[in-house]
């Protein structure tokens, strides 16, 4: 399976240290709060989930699924929202949980809608 890897450049052990960080440094800037957390699809489902169990706060999860790649390997520059929020995020401390970032094209998008 991962014969096509030229470098390693984080391995398991490291991600794991950035999820426990990740994790106390959230519980620790929303304490007395309870942040949405939106996982976006379906990429970073197993990040969301690494950092969550390393949060000590309450919190809501929802979704939201986005597509700019259409089957490509790069993204082809226009965003399109395939699954939306079930969460009403107005007035709510919102955390955005993305695997990966290129361009900031989707990140901008996300912010927006």
């Amino acid at each position: 399976m991962n014969n096509d890897i030229e470098k390693i450049l984080y391995n398991a052990e490291d991600i794991e240290k950035s999820a426990v960080n990740l994790g106390k440094q959230i519980s620790e800037d929303y304490v007395g709060k309870k942040p949405i957390l939106i996982s976006v699809l379906k990429g970073a489902i197993l990040w969301t989930v690494d950092v969550m169990r390393h949060i000590e706060i309450p919190l809501q999860l929802d979704f939201i699924d986005v597509s700019s790649y259409y089957g490509s390997t790069s993204s082809q520059g226009q965003i399109d929202l395939i699954h939306g929020l079930t969460l009403d995020v107005n007035n709510r401390d919102v955390l955005i949980m993305e695997d990966i970032v290129e361009t900031g094209r989707t990140l901008k998008y996300l912010i927006i809608i």
